[in-house]
């Protein structure tokens, strides 16, 4: 397995040992990025367009939205709210992408 892919199944197998809005975040942030990507390259070289196509559809384009307003709602319901969870103060996780930026760390999986 390439090791970009190893680190992006690394990732999202770490996002399952995290709360819900860590989780809907992560998958909206995720897909997000494809919808971006794949719309820059609009209308993309021919062997690629069929990717791009897919990847850009009005109904992509709405289930990325339908994420995002989920996002929104988890946010808006956890402000203020203090966890009473007690974590290690050195869980780190490695997001997908070359160097030291890519680390992700946090006092507990979900406050990020």
């Amino acid at each position: 397995m390439h090791p970009a892919t190893r680190a992006y199944c690394d990732f999202l197998l770490a996002v399952t040992y995290s709360g819900y809005p860590a989780q809907i975040t992560a998958i909206w942030a995720l897909e997000r990025t494809y919808l971006e990507s794949w719309d820059s390259a609009r209308p993309g070289a021919h062997p690629y367009r069929d990717f791009v196509n897919r990847w850009t559809t009005d109904g992509f384009r709405s289930y990325v939205g339908d994420l995002q307003s989920s996002v929104d709602r988890q946010l808006e319901a956890s402000v203020g709210v203090q966890s009473p969870r007690r974590c290690h103060p050195a869980r780190r996780f490695r997001a997908p992408g070359p160097g030291p930026a890519s680390w992700i760390s946090s006092p507990c999986a979900t406050d990020f």
